[in-house]
This record gives C-alpha cells, sequence and structure tokens, in this order.
C-alpha cells in the first residue's frame, strides 16, 4: 500500500505512521514506528465518520480488549488500547511481511 500522504495521516499521537496496510467497513490499519517503544508496530484507526457512534466504538475497543486476551501465534497481539482526537485505535506489534494484521 501507499505511504500516508496529504488525505492521510502522518502522525496520531505518538505513533509515527509510515504506509497504509489496508482498510476495511469501520477501519484501517497502518505501519507506524513507536518511538516509547522502539519498535515498528501496526495501528488499527477506527475511520473517522464512526467516532461519534458509540456503539460503533465500544465494539471496536470491545473487540480489541477480547484479542487482548487471546494468546495465539495465528493472532495479532495487541500492544496498546486508547483513544487518539476521539478516534479508537488499536497498536499491534510489527505485521509480518504478507501483511496479514
Amino acid at each position: 500500500m501507499s505511504a500516508p500522504g496529504a488525505t492521510e495521516p502522518k502522525s496520531i499521537g505518538r505513533y509515527e505512521l509510515t504506509s497504509r496496510l489496508g482498510a476495511g467497513g469501520f477501519a484501517t490499519v497502518y505501519r507506524a514506528f513507536d518511538p516509547a517503544l522502539d519498535a515498528e508496530v501496526a495501528i488499527k484507526l477506527l475511520l473517522p465518520q464512526f467516532a461519534d457512534d458509540t456503539d460503533i466504538r465500544d465494539r471496536f475497543l470491545q473487540e480489541a480488549r477480547l484479542l487482548r486476551r487471546v494468546d495465539s501465534p495465528h493472532l495479532v497481539r495487541v500492544y496498546d488500547l486508547g483513544e487518539l482526537d476521539s478516534q479508537g485505535q488499536v497498536s499491534k506489534p510489527d505485521p509480518p511481511a504478507d501483511g496479514a494484521a
């Protein structure tokens, strides 16, 4: 995918977005650098149009909390969860080279 451009953020919170990995109906996933962890991570951001929809935001955050409890080689581990600029976000370790996130 392409690097963040004029229409996409270059950073969010402490994360420096380096490329867009994919997008779905409710969220976009970016490859990013976390200077606090000194690590490449994947950031899943809830799309801005859903920021004010409490049901969707709650489901988004609940999904991340559930993933945080699961330890499986088939799932990406959740490192951080929160809201930045009223936008739900989930931080995961650097995704595999095949882009699965």
